[in-house]
This record gives C-alpha cells, structure tokens and sequence, in this order.
C-alpha cells in the first residue's frame, strides 16, 4: 500500500471517530434536555398542586378570619395533639410496631403522603398504641433538601420535628429553586408552638443534628432505599420487613397495617 493510501485511509478513520463522537454528544446532550423538560414538568405539576393547596387554604381561613399561617398552625397541631414525640418518633414506645419511613423533604410524594395517608394512620394505629412512627430524613435531591432537614432535625432536638415537617410538605416549594432560605425557615419554626426558633437555627450546624442526619444515610444504605417515601415495619425485636405500597392511599396501608397489627388495629 502507497503512503499515500495509507494517510487518505488514515484520515477516513479519524474523521469517522471523530463524526461518532459528535453523535455521541448530540446523544447525551438531547437525553440531558430530555431529562431537564422532565424535571421541569414535574416541578410545575408540584407547584400547581402547592399553589392550588394555598389557595384553597386561603380561602378558608378568609371564612373564618383567622390567617393562614394561623390556620396551618392549628390544623398542624390538632394533628399531633397529645401524642408522644421523642427526636424522629412519634408515640408510645411500647407500641409493638415500629413504621419507618425515609423522607427527602423536597419529595413531593413524601408531601402527597403525609397529606393523604398520615392523617389516618396516626389516628387508626398511633393513638391507639398499636404502632410508631420513625422518620428518618435524605437530602439527596439537593441544597434545599440539606437545608430544611437540619432545621428539622433540630426541631427535633426540642421534640418538634413531626410539626415541623408536616408545616414544610405544606409550603413546599419547586425542588432546587432555592426557596428553603432561612427566612422561609424561620417563619415555619415559628409556626410550631412552643419551640425555641433562635436555640432551632444555633443547633442546626450542630453535631447532634449532623450525626442524626448520618445515621438516616447509613440507614437507608443499608436497607436499600433509593427512592422516597420508603416504608419499613418492624417488630419490638427489631426484625424488618418492606411495606410495599401500590399507591398512596390511606386503603394501601390500612390493608397491610390491620394484618400486622396485634388484634387488627381500628377494627
């Protein structure tokens, strides 16, 4: 072969390598744009469905002229009135089930949860001492996620964490928009009678609160999450089992829950 058959074969080579990168990145680029359209389609669906929850909620306390803080803070608390909390558990620790769920605090499922399903549970099952809760909270969809978890956690320091996550899922903002600032914080630790909002931001850069977050990590590691809200029941000898959902409905959990449940709880 000529050396000049040989370089022309040579730069065919190199311009088709180089024509296969290309479509390579035009590839990956047109799957990152799909995946963004994605991303944007679901956080406009969540604030939609957060805007209209606002709306509605003023509407109702314009009724009755309370404000809407006001009313979100009553509601929160009638929710949670006279139930044992203890750091990320809520009632009795004799109960003889213990539920875990594994949260993000930007998960707008989480917040579909709490709203639909908590409510229910905490009244069929929690109340009666026949179960307790355990939230551990992730901060893998980003920054807003580890901000508003640590002031959770050190809400939690005060035994008011279940208040404030439910006051959090209610405002709860387009994921990674920035809008877990510490004013937005503030004003939600605020909201949560009887909690100490200047001792909730010096304790939230703590080691307590980072050791708390850790072992929610580890946790979820170990069990396997990847996806949140994630259920798990376990017994009194710490045996754990998955609690697989097919939606989140209150009729999800009650049919599972009733049969693990010593005597059928709410029945």
């Amino acid at each position: 072969m000529s050396s000049r058959s040989a370089s022309r074969k040579a730069r065919r080579a190199q311009a088709r390598a180089e024509r296969l990168e290309a479509e390579a990145h035009q590839r990956e680029a047109a799957e990152r744009r799909r995946r963004i359209q994605r991303l944007a389609i679901v956080a406009g669906v969540a604030v939609l469905l957060v805007g209209g929850a606002i709306v509605i909620s003023q509407s109702g306390s314009d009724a009755d002229g309370d404000g809407d803080a006001s009313a979100q803070s009553n509601e929160v608390a009638a929710l949670y009135d006279d139930i044992r909390q203890q750091g990320n558990t809520l009632g009795s620790p004799d109960a003889p089930l213990t539920m875990l769920e594994f949260a993000d605090p930007q998960c707008p499922f989480c917040a579909e949860y709490s709203a639909n399903v908590l409510p229910e549970i905490i009244d069929r099952y929690v109340r009666p001492g026949e179960l307790r809760l355990e939230l551990n909270l992730l901060t893998f969809i980003g920054p807003d996620s580890e901000r508003a978890a640590r002031v959770a956690e050190s809400a939690g320091l005060q035994d008011g964490m279940w208040e404030y996550v439910e006051l959090l899922y209610r405002e709860q903002g387009a994921e990674n928009s920035g809008y877990a600032t510490d004013e937005f914080l503030r004003e939600l630790a605020a909201a949560v009678p009887g909690l100490d909002v200047e001792q909730v931001f010096a304790e939230r850069d703590s080691d307590a609160v980072s050791g708390r977050l850790a072992r929610a990590q580890a946790s979820a590691t170990r069990l396997g999450v990847n996806s949140t809200p994630t259920f798990f029941v376990g017994d009194a000898r710490g045996n754990l089992q998955p609690l697989d959902v097919a939606s989140l409905e209150p009729d999800a959990f009650i049919s599972q829950l009733d049969s693990l449940t010593s005597g059928g709880a709410g029945e």
